[in-house]
């Protein structure tokens, strides 16, 4: 492991170790504000556990007030069997040379490493910086909630907001998409069925963020699944116990499991060869992919009438998913899209979890709309949730033009300046207070919200020492 600067490693490990899912913000947000009453800083706790904290400026820093901003939930997602318990256990940490990741889940480098850089920033008495405010928001990966339910008194005077929740060290973003979930349900009726039971699992795919890294063709296993169970209509019959996938909206599952129940007469060696076929096929793109059958006794259950999971099937093959638009105005940015990132066939109904993003806000009004009449078709329904807006890309911004002299002087390179199909809060920052001046950045991470998540410590010093020289610099 490389040695540590300014304990940024020291206080990511110390914050790994405090349960911090989204939903459960209590114990993390009690950790931050005992953190700021060691120092002896202002800290304000609302009721959406959000935390404030404020360090005055020190060694002749000057100028209005810059906010420092991130989010101190988490995405939970594990390898199936690992049997995490999120709510009450800290993660586990594995150091390897210049990464960090975690023992089978995420590692929750995202936005772990934005606390963890707040609470270098907070205990260091040597650099110098003009006032701090540190806001430290909750439930930003379920839907914004915490940032949300801010007022915007919180930014006070400020004129800059440093957001320190990206994923590419030499990448300044500038600008995002608004996105919001459709919840849908589609009922289902269940009879008694008997026969074989076989469990077919997908499982070994990628998975990634919904957003950075929808472009990419990571395959969706729910979506795979649903494939498998239709062109397997056309040899065997079967109806469906259960069925589901993913864990997260945001997340793009890399894993899938259906436990059907066989009619008779089935052929199982042209079962397995069409499952060994089609995992072929789709190890081009995935490599680590595993599409494995178990066959069970016979039993006797109440499974989905083949008529209701038609509904079901017609929905997972029909609806939208991915890609659904590029940008006109900047080169290779997804301007559209929509990912299934939770599926789950419960006793009386089907459940889909759906986000979908666009930076044009009648784009994203239009694809809300088809996912509902498809939904509607297949005899269920759709709602909208935790719609967030976009943060537009404004031509002229001093806080940009200050951080690419920073990053020049500490890197010796420029900085790349984008634009993300990910959501980040800065929309919502934008719509409270128009006039700030907004910036996201952050260190390399790769994989963010799937258990193969890691982050770069050499990255997260580097860039660490960038925020030293721009708050030591701006004006």
């Amino acid at each position: 492991m490389i040695e540590d600067y300014k304990n940024i490693i020291k206080n990511f490990t110390a914050l790994s170790k405090v349960p911090r899912g989204s939903g459960h913000n209590e114990k993390i947000s009690a950790f931050l504000c005992g953190f700021a009453k060691d120092l002896g800083l202002s800290c304000t706790c609302d009721k959406e556990l959000n935390v404030i904290i404020k360090k005055p400026a020190q060694n002749g820093g000057a100028g209005k007030p810059v906010v420092l901003q991130g989010h101190m939930d988490m995405v939970c997602v594990e390898e199936p069997g690992t049997g995490h318990d999120f709510i009450n256990t800290g993660l586990d940490l594995i150091f390897e040379d210049e990464w960090v990741r975690a023992n089978g889940t995420t590692l929750g480098g995202d936005d772990g490493i934005a606390l963890a850089y707040m609470m270098s920033l907070l205990e260091d008495k040597e650099i110098k910086h003009p006032d701090l405010i540190c806001i430290i928001t909750t439930d930003e990966e379920t839907g914004m909630y915490g940032a949300k339910a801010l007022d915007a008194g919180v930014f006070e005077d400020a004129s800059y907001l440093i957001n320190m929740d990206s994923e590419n060290e030499d990448e300044c973003l500038s600008g995002c998409a608004g996105g919001l979930r459709i919840d849908g349900r589609i009922p289902v009726n269940r009879a008694t069925a008997n026969g074989r039971q076989l469990d077919i699992t997908v499982k070994g795919l990628r998975g990634g963020h919904s957003g950075a890294e929808i472009h990419k063709g990571i395959t969706n296993a729910v979506r795979l699944l649903a494939r498998i169970l239709e062109e397997l209509k056309s040899f065997a019959g079967y109806t469906v116990l259960s069925l589901s996938g993913g864990e997260k909206d945001n997340a793009i599952p890399s894993f899938a499991k259906a436990s059907l129940i066989l009619d008779d007469g089935f052929d199982r060696s042209q079962i397995e060869g069409y499952l060994k076929d089609i995992e072929a096929k789709y190890r081009r793109r995935e490599k680590s992919i595993s599409i494995t059958a178990e066959f069970k006794d016979e039993t006797s259950a109440l499974t989905c009438t083949k008529d209701s999971f038609e509904n079901v099937l017609f929905a997972l093959l029909a609806l939208p998913n991915g890609v659904q638009a590029l940008s006109p105005d900047i080169e290779g940015l997804v301007e559209t899209s929509l990912n299934l990132g939770v599926f789950a066939l419960n006793e009386d109904e089907a459940k889909f979890n759906i986000s979908l993003r666009s930076s044009v806000l009648g784009e994203k009004e239009f694809l809300s709309g088809r996912v509902r009449r498809i939904l509607e078709k297949a005899g269920g329904t759709g709602t909208e949730n935790s719609e967030y807006p976009a943060w537009e890309y404004k031509p002229v911004s001093k806080l940009r033009d200050a951080y690419a002299k920073a990053f020049e002087k500490t890197h010796g390179i420029p900085v790349k300046f984008n634009v993300i199909h990910a959501g980040l809060e800065c929309g919502l920052f934008a719509k409270m207070k128009p006039e700030l001046d907004m910036i996201s950045i952050g260190p390399e991470m790769h994989d963010i919200h799937s258990p193969k998540e890691r982050l770069n410590l050499s990255s997260s010093i580097s860039l660490y020492k960038t925020v030293e020289e721009l708050l030591s610099t701006i004006e």
